[in-house]
């Protein structure tokens, strides 16, 4: 067997691993498995990528990507989003959250997000039979293009 086959192996291995081991404790430990509706956080997740997510919203660091309801007046329980968590000076009990991509809606079209509306920290992201920890990108996210700024709101959620 070839180094790369091998290395294969031991990922879709750790892979069923932790399926198996998340599965059980999904319930009780409150994880959950997210799908990524769009490129707002390209390169680090892309549209599909399915996410292993643990519910907190203590303790949750900058750099930290998160998974929070989207903020507005909705009839339906609200969508969801997976953005990076900004060291932002905000007032108590609200966060700044970002997408990697510049053409993502978040805080910079949202403001602070309370921190009620997270629902935890994104643990690692699973794609097509690996897995994946999720770090903190080389730089800070890119800023809003005028283009992106200038769309209608319902363009721009449509867009993240």
């Amino acid at each position: 067997m070839s180094a790369a086959a091998r290395r294969r192996a031991a990922r879709l291995l750790v892979a069923l691993a932790l399926v198996l081991v998340a599965a059980p404790l999904a319930g009780r430990r409150g994880l959950l498995l997210v799908t990524v509706n769009g490129n707002s956080m390209a390169p680090a997740l892309a549209h599909g990528d399915r996410v292993l997510v643990v519910r907190c919203r203590r303790g949750l660091r900058p750099g930290s990507v998160v998974v929070g309801q989207a903020p507005g007046d909705w009839d339906e329980p609200p969508p969801l989003f997976v953005k990076r968590l900004l060291d932002r000076p905000l007032p108590r009990g609200t966060h700044w959250v970002q997408g990697d991509g510049p053409s993502s809606a978040d805080s910079r079209a949202w403001g602070p997000v309370p921190e009620d509306a997270l629902i935890g920290r994104v643990l690692c992201r699973l794609r097509h039979g690996t897995v994946r920890f999720v770090q903190r990108p080389p730089g800070p996210p890119a800023l809003p293009t005028a283009a992106w700024i200038n769309k209608p709101d319902d363009e721009r959620a449509a867009a993240h």
